[in-house]
């Protein structure tokens, strides 16, 4: 059986001051280097995705949905201490939308 992995890097808008500035984003390379090393040893037997969630969520309504929608066997979360309340709350919506294993990662 093919297990469902979902990594969110846990970030919040730190540079964007007003809405006609641009938010920096940075790409989450330790979640993608993390999704890469489980592809090479589980091949198929492992569904990976990665979510930033400053960029893939308006809201928290989008998370819960997303989260009870795919059903993952995993979520990990990496967060940074600055996005605390970011990473809490993804873990108390994955923790009450899922049965998944919850494993928080990062500086944080």
């Amino acid at each position: 059986m093919k297990k469902k992995i979902m990594l969110v890097d846990a970030c919040g808008r730190w540079l964007k001051k007003d809405k006609n500035q641009v938010e920096q984003v940075v790409l989450p390379l330790g979640l993608m280097s993390l999704a890469s090393y489980l592809k090479e040893q589980f091949g198929n037997l492992i569904e990976t995705q990665i979510y930033n969630s400053t960029v893939d969520f308006k809201d928290n309504a989008q998370i819960e949905e997303l989260i009870r929608t795919e059903n993952p066997d995993i979520v990990g979360i990496r967060g940074l201490t600055k996005h605390q309340k970011e990473f809490q709350e993804i873990s108390r919506i994955a923790r009450a939308n899922s049965n998944a294993l919850i494993i928080g990662g990062g500086p944080y």
